[in-house]
């Protein structure tokens, strides 16, 4: 993942290049090849490369076209460089030898802003247009690359993370209290808002064009369906979702030097390992792929050999395993990973980090990893609302019977319901149970925060927006839209960027996420042991061997985080707890503590709330925020 800044000052004053360099060193991560700028009077850009593609192989940016005069800094990497290609006339071997950044400057002189919904791939760039005297700038339908901005009447600034942002003077780090207190509330609904005042992130799917005169954000895709997708034959709706799984990991290993798997036993990365080592080794100079596995001997619960041993020796492919055992969440709290521009609350750590290291110490380039899998599977959750939207009663009676001895009918029941509840009554029914709690609408928020952030008219304003989307698809179109918070992607990036390495996350793929939610939704997954993701087991038929297909369940690592929390960094916890600064900056009750101190004995919403409270804590501690910064 490369990096880029934009500075347009508003005002007309030129922009200094020491204040490009000064936005680009903020974070130096992701400058693996170096980092160049380009200023031009009351412009500046610049950028940090990390040459992955081969195509891209030595290329410097800023990139500039002396005919239209227009400038253009980009993290990009598209999938469908063919159909560009042919669309914008190109021609000859040169055309083919395009990097991906120059493809779409192509692609933006040739249909200006429009460029856009001409794109397929992951992609935040920003282009300064002399002519218009506008700067552009876009991102990804799935957020996959990070794009972050602040703008007042002098300055428009756009940059890949918030770190950089908050290099340039005029943008003043004040804590933004409205997303702490939506962060303690588990609500990621809201995809632009930052931990900072006036520093945004372009929710994906939009553009934003800034002028001298206008601000004007549009979104160009919402991946929602333009019609449903209804097969005659139930194999069909397998076999092209395997078809899309292929081709996502076929342009993702379109890169450079080795390539690394991060393997667990779940169906996400054994399917995407199965796929990966068959496309590699149809290449005639397939490049390594070795997968990197956590493995555990004292918790055997976390531990999932027997389910990757099978996979490796029917793939032929490289295996390693990285031990896991003392990996504790808060072990070394000095080392635990906190960055000042996101909230990081991965309560594991440490396992990817020990898969990181493996993976830099054997010269990958890139790791892909079985990210987002879930989130696409979440559909299945509907199949009840679905099958009776549509009249197919006979149907829905037929997996009710199949299943009958193993369904929870209260869940099915509310399966029914809760789509087509309106949002009115959801808030009446919120207040009900809250005065049954004692009146506590979030517990353990300090009384005034929510209040001061109207924190229920916030979730009442996300409700009305999610009205917008058809009742069954709405819970699986708000999780495709939020299960992964965009600025923690970008957050996640900038830590394997450190070690060289690219994360690739197959299933963040577009065409994926148009498919599942154009399908029925008991095509997902149906109810029954064994039936749960049903569209991904059935498309891994003769992928995996069927142990691992036909595994029961997911593997945890809670037990680390208990072990952490409770039993061997008790002493940190307890210091993170004395006079917190979350407790003093009236974001979380000091007395939710002392009714409910930090033992085993908490419930597991509990333990969610102290992991999240905890990790809060030592963001506030490590950046010394104080009250100061909201003054």
């Amino acid at each position: 993942m490369s990096a880029f800044v934009a500075v347009f000052n508003r005002d007309g004053k030129p922009v200094e290049t020491e204040m490009i360099e000064r936005m680009l060193d903020a974070a130096p991560e992701y400058a693996v090849h170096g980092q160049n700028r380009w200023v031009d009077g009351p412009v500046g850009l610049g950028r940090q490369h990390f040459w992955v593609l081969p195509e891209e192989i030595g290329e410097v940016q800023p990139l500039f076209d002396g005919d239209s005069r227009c400038a253009l800094v980009a993290d990009v990497r598209l999938d469908n460089r063919g159909e560009l290609i042919q669309a914008l006339g190109l021609r000859g071997d040169s055309a083919r030898l395009l990097s991906d950044s120059r493809l779409l400057f192509a692609a933006y002189r040739h249909w200006g802003a429009g460029c856009v919904d001409h794109l397929l791939g992951d992609f935040a760039f920003a282009v300064w247009d002399p002519r218009s005297k506008t700067l552009f700038a876009a991102r990804d339908p799935l957020g996959s690359r990070g794009l972050s901005y602040f703008i007042n009447d002098s300055v428009a600034l756009l940059a890949s993370s918030v770190e950089q942002l908050l290099a340039h003077p005029m943008v003043v780090p004040r804590i933004n209290e409205a997303r702490v207190a939506e962060y303690l509330a588990v609500e990621w609904s809201n995809q632009e808002e930052t931990f900072f005042q006036d520093v945004y992130d372009l929710p994906p799917g939009h553009g934003l064009t800034v002028s001298l005169e206008r601000i004007e954000r549009r979104e160009y895709c919402d991946l929602l369906p333009r019609a449903p997708i209804r097969y005659r034959d139930p194999a069909a709706y397998a076999d092209h979702f395997r078809e899309l799984v292929t081709e996502a990991v076929r342009c993702r290993l379109r890169v450079t030097g080795r390539i690394g798997i991060s393997l667990s036993g779940g169906l996400d990365s054994t399917f995407l390992a199965a796929v990966a080592a068959r496309l590699i080794a149809g290449q005639p100079a397939a490049p390594d792929l070795t997968c990197y596995s956590y493995a555990f001997e004292r918790q055997v619960e976390c531990d999932e050999r027997s389910y990757i041993e099978p996979l490796v020796a029917q793939l032929g492919i490289k295996s390693r395993y990285v031990w896991c055992d003392d990996l504790w969440t808060f072990r070394e709290i000095d080392r635990w990973p906190v960055q000042r521009d996101f909230v990081f609350w991965d309560a594991y750590a440490w396992l990817p980090q020990t898969v990181r290291e493996a993976a830099h110490q054997d010269d990958c380039r890139v790791l892909l990893g079985g990210y987002y899998g879930d989130s696409l599977m979440v559909g299945e959750r509907s199949w009840t609302s679905a099958m009776l939207a549509e009249g197919r009663f006979a149907d829905w009676l037929r997996e009710l019977w199949r299943a009958r001895r193993e369904l929870d009918w209260w869940a099915e029941l509310l399966n029914v319901v809760r789509p087509w509840t309106p949002a009115g009554f959801r808030r009446i029914w919120r207040a009900m149970r809250n005065r049954r709690r004692g009146g506590a609408a979030y517990p353990g928020l300090a009384p005034g925060l929510a209040r001061r952030v109207d924190l229920e008219a916030r979730r009442a304003g996300y409700e009305r927006q999610a009205a917008a989307v058809p009742p069954t698809i709405r819970e699986f179109y708000h999780s495709l839209r939020t299960d992964l918070p965009t600025q923690g992607t970008a957050s996640v990036q900038r830590q394997y960027n450190q070690l060289g390495m690219e994360l690739l996350s197959p299933y963040a793929d577009r065409r994926l996420v148009e498919f599942v939610l154009a399908i029925p939704a008991d095509q997902i997954g149906k109810p029954g042991s064994g039936r749960n993701r049903w569209l991904q087991r059935e498309a891994m038929l003769g992928l995996v061997p069927e142990s691992v297909r036909l595994r029961p369940r997911k593997t945890t690592f809670y037990p680390l985080m208990r072990e952490g929390l409770f039993e061997k960094e008790c002493a940190t916890v307890a210091e993170l707890l004395q006079n917190p600064r979350m407790v003093a900056l009236g974001y979380v009750s000091g007395t939710w503590f002392a009714r409910r101190p930090p033992t085993a004995a908490l419930s597991d919403s509990e333990v969610l709330f102290l992991w999240l409270c905890l990790s809060l804590e030592l963001w506030l501690r490590r950046f010394d925020l104080s009250n100061k910064l909201n003054c």
